[in-house]
């Protein structure tokens, strides 16, 4: 290949030869060192040489960005990494790899827990459950999106201000602040708000922690301390059972009570949650598709997610009871998305 002595006017005078998709202009002085020119007007330096007997071509830069100078520095440096059998293409390699991993290391160092828990969130939405073996619920997506809300503005039901959930102070911390004494402090803010909120709450973050822990991206950042320490089981609320109920002495004045309330609606779901011993959404979710009258049964949406429901026995009075309803409307009797509408209807 014909070689000549680069100068500023041959550099600007190189186009692509017609008929071909590329041309080459190679330099006398530096070994290696190439103009290349496409079609569409294109030009680059590139510099040429053998390694282990094959071909390595690596594009230098613009000669709008690069002199002659720069340009034949660039292919004596390249020229020095074949002659010592280092190939440039895979040092080039190894380098952007390297800058990567700071990359990302630096990124790991700077993602902050709200960032990570919407990830979070989009894998309890897209995900399987282990435990069910089936797509989480969405009540169970929507307690997580709620402990961390940062509340303020009107809510759609009720017309009060939102509050805030007790995660949304872990929020704006870095991944890399959550410690021990981070749970512990925050903690000790959110038990006199709320302790049953807070444990829960807590529950939700050391499975969100965990999950951090075998994700690639966040593996190592928290350190199980956070939830596993002394200091913040020493701080962690105790889940007790409640003890208060009903006395079979107070049932007769109970019930009287409930059945003289004038809305229909609230009197038959507060004797439906009495016998049927239900929570209070799996009777709030009930549909009419739930109710067997022929048959004697309730389906009832479990607070377990997943498991499809449970079906317990219909009592002659709690049929009655919805029989009654349906006699007076169609619309389910107790059901999360009319029960407000049926109470400014009543």
């Amino acid at each position: 290949m014909a070689k000549v002595n680069f100068t500023a006017a041959r550099v600007e005078a190189h186009r692509c030869e017609q008929g071909k998709s590329q041309s080459f202009l190679w330099d006398s002085k530096t070994p290696g060192l190439g103009l290349r020119a496409t079609t569409g007007g294109a030009k680059s330096y590139i510099f040429q040489g053998k390694i282990h007997g094959s071909t390595v071509r690596i594009t230098i830069g613009d000669p709008r960005s690069w002199t002659i100078d720069q340009a034949q520095e660039r292919a004596r440096s390249l020229q020095t990494l074949i002659d010592s059998g280092v190939d440039p293409r895979e040092q080039e390699a190894e380098q952007k790899a390297a800058h990567e991993a700071r990359q990302a290391a630096k990124r790991r160092q700077d993602v902050t827990v709200g960032e990570a828990w919407e990830h979070y969130l989009e894998h309890l939405r897209t995900k399987i459950s282990p435990k069910t073996k089936k797509p989480r619920s969405e009540r169970y997506i929507l307690d997580h999106v709620n402990l961390s809300s940062p509340g303020g503005g009107i809510a759609k039901r009720g017309g009060k201000e939102k509050v805030r959930g007790p995660l949304a102070p872990l929020m704006p911390l870095k991944l890399t602040e959550i410690t021990a004494a981070t749970m512990s402090q925050w903690l000790e803010g959110e038990i006199p708000r709320g302790s049953t909120n807070a444990g829960h709450a807590f529950g939700l973050f050391k499975a969100f922690i965990r999950w951090c822990d075998a994700h690639e991206t966040y593996s190592g950042i928290i350190s199980h301390d956070a939830y596993a320490s002394p200091k913040v089981k020493g701080i962690l609320p105790r889940s007790t059972a409640k003890d208060d109920c009903l006395q079979r002495e107070q049932l007769s004045v109970w019930f009287s009570a409930v059945r003289a309330i004038a809305n229909p609606v609230i009197s038959a779901y507060l004797q439906g949650l009495l016998i049927t011993g239900a929570r209070r959404e799996e009777l709030a979710a009930l549909r009419w598709e739930d109710v067997d009258f022929r048959w004697r049964s309730l389906t009832m949406n479990d607070k377990i997610e997943g498991t499809g429901g449970r079906t317990i026995p219909l009592t002659p009075y709690l049929a009655s009871l919805l029989s009654n309803l349906q006699r007076l409307n169609e619309i389910p009797p107790v059901t999360g998305r009319h029960y407000g509408a049926i109470l400014r209807a009543a």
